[in-house]
């Protein structure tokens, strides 16, 4: 099976002319990705040092302030149910017990 050429625009089909002829596209498709061969990604020690470096730069702008846990602040002056409701009854109680209505 071939790949066809489409616009990233319009997704219409290239033509032909424009595009390196459907048997060489195969034949250079298939040349480069093989369904029986599997790429297995391993990261280099330098990728490994990079990883370890912008970790280390999160936590520290993490502590400082720098990044804002967007869900931390979208609840931030959210009242959880457990304390809404024990603060009802808690309230509702004490007005029946004072007398007050």
């Amino acid at each position: 099976m071939c790949l066809q050429a489409v616009c990233p625009v319009c997704r219409e089909r290239l033509p032909e002319e424009e595009i390196v002829s459907s048997v060489e596209a195969c034949d250079l498709w298939g040349s480069i990705v093989s369904d029986e061969e599997q790429v297995k990604y391993v990261p280099s020690a330098e990728v490994i040092e990079m990883q370890r470096k912008m970790l280390e730069l999160f936590q520290q702008q993490l502590q400082k302030g720098g990044i804002i846990d967007l869900e931390a602040e979208r609840n931030k002056y959210l009242i959880p149910k457990v304390i809404a409701i024990a603060y009802y009854l808690l309230h509702s109680t004490t007005m029946w017990i004072d007398g007050s209505f």
